[in-house]
């Protein structure tokens, strides 16, 4: 149910909508199949993301949630029909796709994912920018030029042909000492970072801005499980051994011992 509350977005009272975290539009590419949304903290796994709608919070008004609506469907179409529709570089085993500047919006394209770690910072989420999250907000709105070094971005395409690849979260981390999000659902897993400037390897943090930037967008396949998704297992195995303990008792209470 709809209540008056503080727009996240725009700061005025206002009735609030369910606001999805990870765009609505991501849940719906897979019609049927194993696909999964992992609520670990939750002891919980939620089937078919695109029946259920998957994550979402009451943060925006409906003005709002429709603006930030706009980079979620233009990430729709880069990342879903513009990107696979190009001719990979393969070389030994890496995959590589590519998208020159003319093919994409550079800026779009990164308010996007800044929209994405904003969303998880303002909802209950543990996850928080701290005092990124009000610049992340003033990048949004435009009111402020974007800052490359504060929310780096690294996009991978997933095709282990597993239906690892269609789990659906939203997984923080630290890497080189700077903290990060990471993004799974269908067939991605991007990683954004916070506050690259002054990282402990610099040299690899300079590797993944030549990845994205202003003239060329280079996203590469991943062909096998990352430790990301090994640890997705064991929440999986973790979680149906939650599930079946409940619906024993359950059973229990229901039919009797």
């Amino acid at each position: 149910m709809s209540q008056m509350s503080i727009c996240k977005f725009c700061g005025e009272k206002k009735e609030m909508i369910d606001s999805h975290i990870i765009p609505k539009c991501f849940y719906q590419l897979q019609k049927l199949g194993n696909v999964a949304v992992i609520k670990p903290s939750e002891n919980k796994i939620d089937r078919n993301p695109n029946f259920q709608n998957g994550f979402k919070e009451q943060i925006m008004c409906a003005e709002c949630d429709n603006e930030i609506g706009k980079l979620d469907r233009y990430a729709n179409k880069i990342l879903f029909r513009v990107l696979p529709e190009q001719e990979p570089l393969k070389k030994d085993l890496s995959t590589v796709y590519t998208l020159k500047e003319h093919q994409f919006s550079f800026h779009e394209l990164r308010r996007f994912f800044i929209s994405l770690v904003w969303r998880v910072s303002v909802s209950s989420s543990p996850f928080s920018l701290g005092k990124y999250e009000k610049i992340a907000l003033r990048i949004l709105k435009k009111e402020i030029p974007d800052n490359e070094d504060l929310f780096l971005t690294i996009i991978y395409r997933k095709n282990t042909k597993t239906n690892l690849d269609y789990l659906t979260g939203i997984f923080p981390g630290k890497f080189l000492g700077k903290l990060y999000c990471c993004f799974r659902f269908p067939n991605y897993e991007i990683f954004v970072y916070t506050n690259t400037k002054n990282s402990e390897n610099s040299e690899v943090m300079n590797f993944y801005r030549k990845m994205f930037n202003k003239e060329i967008l280079i996203v590469a396949e991943i062909n096998s499980n990352t430790p990301l998704d090994y640890l997705l297992v064991n929440d999986i195995t973790k979680c149906q051994k939650i599930e079946r303990k409940r619906f024993k008792k359950e059973k229990v209470k229901r039919d009797g011992p």
